[in-house]
């Protein structure tokens, strides 16, 4: 089974700088990301020029296809290392809402290992496998809208939701 294209456009705001952005990343059926981004003077949560624009030329949805579903918020610790092209994302504190929605994922933290294309073995996968941790595919969005949208198909998910609620159970519990 191939790749599919996907999108993902979203609004960000990076707290400590203050900086925003209107970003579109498209996955292509290379399984290439292609990152666009437009500096915003504050978050894009309706229609309007230049963010409309910019979504025109770099996706084939217009800003009257998207509706906003859910805001996500979390703590990032980034970590660069000195001697390869390699950065690692560490991401805390995740919580997912909506309106009335809210939902959390305490004491999780996803982990991002970032580097060129073949870049070789990462320091940090090698260390985290020492320790018995394996890693897996995870979207942020994806676990925020299964959490907030219960009526949104879940199948697809399940396996992720079953080891983050494991994980949350071993942690409760003192395993750590």
């Amino acid at each position: 089974m191939g790749a599919r294209n996907r999108y993902k456009v979203r609004s960000r705001e990076y707290e400590d700088t203050h900086l925003t952005f209107f970003e579109v990343k498209h996955k292509t059926s290379k399984r290439r990301t292609i990152k666009h981004r437009l500096p915003t003077q504050d978050l894009v949560t309706a229609p309007y020029g230049d963010a409309s624009e910019f979504l025109d030329q770099v996706s084939p949805f217009g800003m009257q296809d998207l509706v906003p579903r859910s805001w996500n918020r979390y703590r990032r610790i980034t970590l660069v290392a000195n001697d390869t092209p390699e950065r690692v994302t560490l991401d805390i504190d995740l919580e997912f809402y909506w309106q009335n929605r809210w939902a959390g994922l305490p004491g999780i933290v996803i982990a991002e290992v970032k580097q060129p294309p073949h870049g070789g073995h990462s320091p940090f996968v090698k260390f985290m496998r020492s320790r018995r941790f394996r890693s897996s595919g995870f979207s942020k969005y994806c676990m925020g809208v299964t959490m907030l949208y219960p009526d949104v198909k879940q199948n697809r998910f399940k396996p992720v939701q079953r080891r983050v609620a494991r994980l949350m159970e071993e942690q409760n519990h003192g395993y750590y």
